[in-house]
């Protein structure tokens, strides 16, 4: 069969039924533009007080680093200029035997001079402190008080006494003679007679060391003979 044809009244009645629907969906599109416009005034509004306290960091940082390079050579040339650069005190730790005068004389820091110059070679003025003695066995050097310098002297200890002539001179735990006769000696170490070479006194030394407390206690000098490479031990009384 064939369909009858559309008259033009009845287009125009379908078209005056869609226009509602077209209206319905364009104000659907322009709320939703609205609310998208919306949601990026929300977004950049919560965006900016991130961006604003990153601006401020960033500002911080190189305000500091502006203070870093003209507030530091200042300080610098200051310091360079003042007292403090300078060395204003030596003093020597506590001592036993060693003076601190002659402690003083073989380190030969100068004060008044620069300070930096001399502390970057506390290493090799201790070796030299060390070297100008036998009693010292250690030899440090620390900075005190901004601009000071303190030696603090390690010694070696007094283990027996060698006689020489009417004399004694005292022997260290290395088994080094000190080249310094005493007339009054301490009575709890022994006497060594006849010993002439250190390699020998510390032998024996070593090997007295190994003798139990009482035989120790018992002997106060041992007296090395020449001919005979033997050793013969006094007894105390």
């Amino acid at each position: 069969m064939l369909e009858e044809p559309i008259t033009e009244d009845e287009v125009i009645e379908e078209s005056e039924d869609d226009a509602p629907v077209k209206e319905v969906v364009d104000s659907l599109d322009t709320t939703e533009e609205e609310e998208s416009d919306d949601d990026n005034v929300l977004s950049f509004s919560k965006k900016l007080p991130h961006l604003q306290a990153y601006r401020d960091k960033k500002l911080r940082k190189r305000l500091l680093l502006l203070v870093l390079i003209f507030v530091v050579p200042l300080f610098g040339s200051v310091y360079y200029i003042s007292p403090l650069s300078n060395l204003s005190k030596v003093e020597v730790g506590k001592v036993s035997r060693v003076t601190p005068k002659s402690i003083l004389a073989s380190a030969d820091l100068k004060v008044g001079e620069r300070l930096w110059p001399q502390f970057f070679k506390r290493q090799e003025i201790a070796a030299k402190v060390t070297q100008a003695n036998p009693r010292i066995k250690k030899t440090t050097i620390s900075l005190e008080n901004w601009n000071q310098l303190v030696i603090q002297i390690k010694e070696y200890e007094e283990v027996a006494y060698l006689v020489k002539g009417n004399h004694y001179l005292p022997i260290l735990e290395n088994g080094s003679i000190v080249q310094e006769p005493i007339k009054k000696i301490e009575n709890h170490h022994i006497i060594l007679e006849g010993f002439s070479k250190e390699t020998m006194i510390l032998d024996t030394l070593k090997a007295y060391a190994q003798l139990p407390v009482e035989i120790q206690d018992s002997i106060s000098q041992i007296k090395l003979s020449p001919s005979k490479k033997m050793m013969n031990f006094s007894r105390c009384l």
